[in-house]
């Protein structure tokens, strides 16, 4: 079973705050999710684009991970255009591509995403 959490995206809000709190009291961070700082909502935009979140729940619907041909098939995009957005992905935390031999298969790492503005 894939252990799934929820990626949390706060926008114009300073990790130090967060930090300093968690420092504090380590109960106000919750279990399962993964926070992403971003500067402004034109870098949310880049990282939660159409194609991006189109691309996630494509992930979602295979039974097994799904490799990139697969994906290419499923959307009709180019191989290109989804292995540069599934670097975005990675780099969030919402897949993790794992190599097999020539072929590159996508493990979808979370349930939800959550959008939080300062």
């Amino acid at each position: 079973m894939i252990s799934m959490k929820q990626v949390i995206i706060k926008i114009g809000k300073d990790p130090k705050q967060d930090l300093l709190k968690a420092a504090h009291d380590p109960n106000v961070l919750k279990a399962g999710t993964h926070t992403i700082y971003v500067k402004d909502t034109a870098q949310a935009h880049r990282l939660l684009s159409p194609e991006n979140m189109n691309l996630l729940m494509h992930s979602w619907r295979f039974d097994a991970s799904p490799c990139v041909s697969d994906l290419v098939k499923s959307t009709g995009r180019k191989q290109e255009a989804i292995s540069r957005d599934l670097i975005q992905l990675e780099s969030i935390g919402a897949i993790k591509k794992i190599k097999k031999g020539r072929k590159v298969f996508v493990e979808p790492k979370i349930d939800s995403i959550e959008i939080r503005f300062k």
